[in-house]
């Protein structure tokens, strides 16, 4: 539980800030002014989260068991959220080397259990039947049949009605339809990518880009893109229905690599040794080979491959913060995000929230 809070707390500090802290149950409620809470500072939040971490560690007691399905938070997702905390915190809060150290650490420890691996194939991580002790998992959110499954991408996969007119692989063909290629799937396609970014992203021998989406195209003249199925979560065929059962994984051993691969770019060592080893699996026999260059280089190799790895993972923006303001802003496109607004790296709170609790104050910039 220490490493769970840890975890929310961390993500609610890298959303808004500094924000109220509640570490003791509510057990009466006297006055609703007993609920008004000021937001903490930054600090005293990280503050929070590394004490969690540490407690967390304390009372794993060096156990670093794994339940057969990993939906239960253990000894190394303590770890692996210590490695990304203190790259965050050493980036952006002054920890600089020394906690880059301590992020390096941390990963190496996760790195050197032997129950954990990347996969030798990118879609056995996600295969709803192939949970059990399942090697790159290491924190997943669990949904099962006959209990909660996963709507979360409805609007990543396609309506019914426009199934039959879009057609995957038109050229160089042949076109199949999606509803024939699966017929059983409903939602809505709501969502796409720019023409640029599925240029980017479609190299035929990275065996990661089918397995997590496929683009849906119009039968018409010069077949123009109509939207984008997101596959890595579209769950399985069962008793004549499409069961959305894949688990949603927090960490796999994949962020592991990665992270080490930044907090070694971030110390001045060479990462390219964990570069690779993604590479290796994405491309098989023959991948272009990584090689140490600038710091500036090994972060944006870096962060080529959180690109694809984790595409629908919800990786892709903490990452890009995680790495440090100049590459956000080297990657929005600046009518959304200026560089001149940095405030904008953190969200405001409601004005209902505002007007409710007047002891909580506006994000800074807003």
């Amino acid at each position: 539980m220490y490493g769970m809070r840890a975890y929310v707390y961390y993500t609610l500090l890298r959303t808004w800030g500094g924000v109220p802290i509640s570490t003791e149950p509510v057990t009466s409620v006297d006055n609703l002014t007993d609920l008004y809470k000021a937001r903490s500072t930054p600090d005293e939040v990280m503050k929070l989260i590394k004490s969690d971490l540490e407690q967390s560690l304390t009372l794993f007691a060096g156990n670093n068991a794994f339940a057969t399905k990993r939906v239960n938070w253990s000894r190394a997702a303590t770890l692996t959220l210590k490695g990304d905390v203190f790259i965050w915190s050493g980036t952006h809060m002054g920890g600089g080397n020394a906690d880059f150290t301590t992020a390096k650490s941390a990963l190496d420890e996760v790195k050197a259990l032997p129950t954990l691996g990347l996969q030798g194939t990118f879609a056995d991580i996600f295969d709803p039947t192939k949970k059990s002790n399942n090697k790159e998992i290491i924190f997943a959110i669990n949904y099962e049949k006959n209990e909660a499954t996963q709507g979360v991408y409805g609007n990543f996969l396609v309506n019914t009605t426009q199934a039959g007119t879009l057609f995957f692989d038109p050229v160089p063909g042949p076109a199949v339809a999606v509803n024939a290629t699966y017929p059983l799937v409903s939602g809505a396609s709501r969502v796409g990518m720019s023409s640029a970014t599925i240029t980017k992203l479609s190299n035929a021998k990275d065996q990661r880009i089918r397995p997590s989406f496929r683009v849906m195209y119009r039968n018409t003249a010069g077949f123009p893109i109509a939207g984008v199925m997101l596959t890595k979560f579209i769950g399985r065929v069962d008793s004549g229905i499409q069961l959305y059962d894949n688990d949603f994984p927090i960490y796999r051993y994949a962020d592991v690599l990665l992270l080490l691969a930044e907090a070694n770019t971030k110390l001045g060592n060479d990462p390219s040794a964990d570069i690779n080893a993604i590479r290796a699996r994405a491309y098989g026999t023959g991948f272009t080979v990584y090689t140490n260059g600038s710091q500036e280089a090994n972060m944006n190799a870096i962060l080529d491959e959180y690109l694809r790895e984790f595409i629908g993972e919800g990786k892709r923006w903490w990452v890009l913060r995680r790495a440090g303001n100049a590459y956000v802003f080297a990657a929005v496109n600046p009518v959304y995000l200026p560089a001149t607004q940095v405030y904008k790296l953190l969200l405001p709170i409601s004005i209902s929230m505002l007007n409710t609790d007047p002891k909580l104050v506006q994000t800074p910039g807003y």
